[in-house]
């Protein structure tokens, strides 16, 4: 099985451009996070990754497995990073047999967030989140895109409705809050990635100014022979929307032999 663990502000439609392919060969399961999608609304403010982790392993646990692959995305790949550490210390009752992370803030120390995403962290963020406009959301959505792989009209549509449902602006300071909390637990889950007994792969869009070649940079430098595919030079933070073929084959190869 292939636990998806999206991102940020979309929740699990993330997969939609490459659910039918990698549904081919893999059973898929890709929960909403609390605060995004269509899970309950809003995030609480006390809400944590560890904590978030744990409602994912109870999930899996209760759907009757007991070892995953791991596709991790954005947001999600702290989560991954969380579980990893988990199977180090043998504090979860999950097994992970590989984890695939795509575009996300696996190092804090380089990654880079836009303008607004510190805004919204801000102590500030709580008061704004429910009333940034969609003229902001959805220039903000397309700076992280490739130049020459924009979203279309159609699909910003369908990002702000989906950051829209039920209230979910007013998650938007607690989910930014939780990304620059990777800070909190860097010194956990970098060592864990390094130590990690499963096999890792990194799927990247170079050209996001978030997490792109610097990342790849940063996983070299850090991650024992680190197993990373480019998809396109001008691909973005979204690789499953710019490039779904490139992006799914490279994740269907890597978990085809795991």
């Amino acid at each position: 099985m292939v636990l998806a663990l999206h991102g940020y502000p979309l929740g699990s439609f993330d997969f939609s451009p490459v659910w039918s392919l990698l549904a081919e060969s893999f059973t898929l399961v890709a929960p909403d996070l609390p605060g995004l999608g269509f899970s309950a609304k809003p995030l609480s403010p006390e809400a944590t990754i560890p904590g978030l982790t744990t409602l994912v392993e109870r999930l899996v646990l209760r759907l009757g497995y007991g070892e995953v692959r791991v596709l991790a995305v954005d947001l999600g790949t702290a989560l991954a990073q969380e579980l990893l550490a988990r199977q180090l210390d043998g504090s979860t009752g999950l097994r992970v047999r590989a984890v695939c992370f795509l575009n996300g803030s696996l190092f804090p120390e380089v990654y880079r967030p836009r303008p607004i995403q510190r805004v919204l962290a801000s102590p500030a963020g709580a008061l704004l989140g429910p009333w940034v406009p969609r003229s902001a959301f959805t220039r903000a959505l397309s700076s992280v895109f490739g130049p020459r792989t924009q979203p279309s009209p159609d699909d910003l549509e369908c990002f702000w409705q989906l950051h829209r449902f039920d209230g979910g602006a007013r998650s938007t300071h607690a989910l930014n809050r939780l990304i620059f909390s990777r800070r909190v637990h860097r010194d956990r889950w970098v060592p864990a990635m390094q130590r990690a007994s499963v096999p890792l792969r990194l799927v990247n869009g170079p050209a996001d100014p978030n997490s792109g070649r610097h990342l790849m940079d940063r996983y070299r430098e850090l991650i024992p022979s680190p197993d990373i595919v480019e998809v396109g030079p001008a691909i973005g933070h979204f690789p499953f929307f710019e490039a779904p073929h490139a992006s799914a084959e490279a994740v269907a190869t890597f978990f085809s032999r795991r």
